[in-house]
């Protein structure tokens, strides 16, 4: 991109999947007796628009699953959103998420559609390299 930004990422660390785009994709594919442990759990809030509701959670983990992608909308940090994909091994299972995030002034409408079409075509294509087949 034209405007540089760091993300302060350490390796290891593990963010909340609750509020976070890539944790979301994760949390969508789990099996159901999986996700009932996850969200036995108290769900904290990070921002105001984190998702503490885990039925409200539900819901948007099954719209995950239908559309093939997730967003975090300042739900993890104010002033970010994040959009992520899967990314599946042979037997289509995922194993990973591929994610692109910046702050909410470049990460509008407009352009978050165009990233979205873009990020589910790489996401597939490095699915694909894994041996998944659609």
């Amino acid at each position: 991109g034209k405007h540089a930004l760091t993300i302060a990422a350490t390796v290891g660390h593990r963010l909340p999947a609750h509020c976070t785009a890539s944790g979301k994709i994760f949390l969508a594919h789990l099996s159901p007796e999986e996700l009932d442990q996850h969200l036995d759990k108290p769900l904290t809030p990070y921002t105001e628009n984190t998702i503490t509701s885990p039925n409200e959670l539900r819901k948007q983990l099954i719209n995950i699953r239908e559309q093939g992608f997730s967003y975090d909308d300042e739900e993890f940090e104010e002033g970010i959103r994040a959009i992520a994909a899967p990314i599946r091994n042979l037997g289509g299972d995922v194993i990973a998420a591929m994610s692109v995030l910046g702050p909410i002034n470049r990460m509008v409408d407009e352009r978050i559609q165009g990233i979205t079409k873009s990020l589910l075509e790489k996401s597939t294509l490095v699915s694909q390299q894994m041996g998944w087949k659609i």
